[in-house]
C-alpha cells in the first residue's frame, strides 16, 4: 500500500480548524492571582497586561481597587474569587492562573538602625518633603544599613561609605543618580538626626553624565494625538504636551485651576513648592470642554478609583500604547512630551526667559540644554558633505 506524506493527509477543514486554534491562541488574555495583605486585609492582586476592555469588567467586581504601593489592582479574598472572575470574563479569551508569592527571608535591619529609619522618616515628613522623596531617601538609607547590618549608625564612618558606593557602582551597577540620592540622604540624616558632619571632601559624587534629553517632532506628537482615540486619555496627553507638565503636576491638577477667563493654567505646588502659570491652548480648551461634559470630574481634572486622582502609571500606559500604534520606537517617556514642548516653543522663537518661567525651572541653565536639540540652532550650520560631487 502507498503511504502519503503527511502534509498531503491533512484535508482542507482540518487545516482551517488549526489555524483557528493558533488564532485562539494569539488572542488570549493571562490574568494571573495572588493572595496579599493590604493593609491588614487579605486581598487578590490581578496581574495583567495593559488591556482597557478586561480592565473594564474587572472594575465591575464589588471592592476592586488599585494599589499605588503594589502597583496591580486588587479585589476582597473569597474561596470562590476564581469562580467569580470567570463569571465576570466569560465573554473574553481569558485565561486565570494562580500564583502563590515568593516566601524566602527578607533581611531587615538591625533595631537600632529601624528606629534611626523611623526618626529619619518623621524629620523628613516634618520639613514636608514630597512623598517620592521620602520614600527614596528612606529606602536608600535602609539599603545601607542592611549592608552594615552587624554596626551601629554611629558606628558607620565615612571610609565605609565611600566603599559601599564603589561596591553599588561597580558591582550592583547603580546609576549615578542612584548615587546621588544616596549621598543626599546620607548628608541629611548624619547632619539632622545624628548631629554629625559628613566629610564632602572624602565623599565624593560620582561624575555627572550630560545626556541630551529625548523629543518627539511635531509630527511625531500630532501622530500620537491622533492615535489616542480615547477623549480623557488624549486630553491627558495633550496637557502635558501644551503645559510643558511633569506627570506629577498633571495628576494632581484640579478643575478650578483651568482658568477660561484669564485663558491661563494654574500648576500649584509644583516641584521645589513653587507655583506657575502657563498659557492655556484653544484647542485644549475645547478638547477639555468635551473631555469634562462626557466624563464630569468633581475634584481632581483627572479623576481616578474612589475619587483620588489619576495614577501615574496609568498615564505611562496611555503614551506606550499610542506609541505602538503610531509606529513611534523612540525610547520616550512621559517626561519627553515636556521636553518636546520646550523645544518646540524654542524653535517657535520663544525666548528662553519665558520658557523657564513656563517649565517652573529655578535655573536658567536647566532650561539652555533645549539649545543642544533645537532644529532652529542646528538647521543654520551648513553641513560639509552637500558640497561635495560624488
Amino acid at each position: 500500500m502507498e503511504i502519503y506524506p503527511i502534509e498531503q493527509i491533512v484535508t482542507s477543514d482540518q487545516l482551517m480548524e488549526y489555524e483557528m486554534i493558533q488564532f485562539y491562541k494569539a488572542e488570549q488574555k493571562k490574568l494571573t492571582l495572588r493572595s496579599c495583605n493590604h493593609r491588614g486585609e487579605k486581598r487578590i492582586q490581578l496581574i495583567f497586561g495593559y488591556d482597557e476592555a478586561l480592565l473594564d469588567c474587572l472594575r465591575t467586581i464589588a471592592g476592586c481597587r488599585w494599589s499605588a504601593t503594589m502597583h496591580c489592582w486588587h479585589i476582597p479574598y473569597s474561596e470562590n474569587a476564581e469562580q467569580k472572575l470567570k463569571a465576570v470574563v466569560c465573554d473574553m479569551n481569558v485565561v486565570i492562573t494562580w500564583k502563590e508569592k515568593n516566601t524566602k527571608y527578607v533581611a531587615q535591619p538591625g533595631d537600632e538602625q529601624l528606629q534611626a529609619l523611623r526618626q529619619f522618616k518623621l524629620y523628613l515628613k516634618s520639613r514636608h518633603y514630597s512623598d517620592s522623596t521620602i520614600r527614596s531617601y528612606v529606602h536608600a538609607m535602609q539599603r545601607l544599613f542592611l549592608h552594615f547590618r552587624s554596626k551601629s549608625t554611629d558606628q558607620i564612618s565615612n571610609q565605609d561609605i565611600v566603599e559601599y558606593c564603589a561596591l553599588i557602582l561597580d558591582e550592583r551597577h547603580a546609576s549615578d543618580s542612584g548615587v546621588n540620592i544616596l549621598i543626599n540622604a546620607i548628608k541629611l540624616f548624619y547632619l539632622k538626626t545624628k548631629n554629625r558632619q559628613i566629610n564632602l571632601e572624602i565623599l565624593e559624587r560620582p561624575r555627572k553624565w550630560h545626556y541630551l534629553p529625548q523629543v518627539f517632532s511635531k509630527e511625531e506628537v500630532e501622530k500620537i494625538l491622533k492615535c489616542t482615540t480615547n477623549i480623557k486619555h488624549r486630553v491627558i496627553l495633550a496637557i502635558i504636551y501644551s503645559a510643558g507638565l511633569r506627570i506629577s503636576e498633571a495628576i494632581a491638577m484640579k478643575i478650578t485651576d483651568i482658568d477660561q477667563g484669564r485663558m491661563v493654567i494654574h500648576i500649584r505646588c509644583a516641584k521645589g513648592r513653587r507655583d506657575r502659570l502657563v498659557n492655556l491652548s484653544r484647542r485644549l480648551l475645547m478638547m477639555l470642554q468635551e473631555y469634562v461634559e462626557k466624563y464630569k470630574p468633581e475634584v481632581y481634572l483627572f479623576n481616578g478609583v474612589g475619587g483620588k486622582h489619576y495614577s501615574a502609571s496609568s498615564i505611562r500606559k496611555i503614551l506606550k500604547v499610542s506609541m505602538k500604534k503610531a509606529e513611534i520606537r523612540k525610547n520616550a517617556t512621559v517626561h519627553t512630551l515636556r521636553h518636546s514642548f520646550a523645544t518646540h516653543q524654542l524653535e517657535n522663537g520663544v525666548d528662553l526667559r519665558y520658557i523657564q518661567e513656563m517649565l517652573g525651572h529655578k535655573d536658567p541653565k536647566t532650561t539652555m540644554i533645549y539649545t543642544h536639540i533645537s532644529r532652529k540652532s542646528i538647521g543654520i550650520i551648513h553641513n560639509p558633505l552637500d558640497d561635495l560631487d560624488f
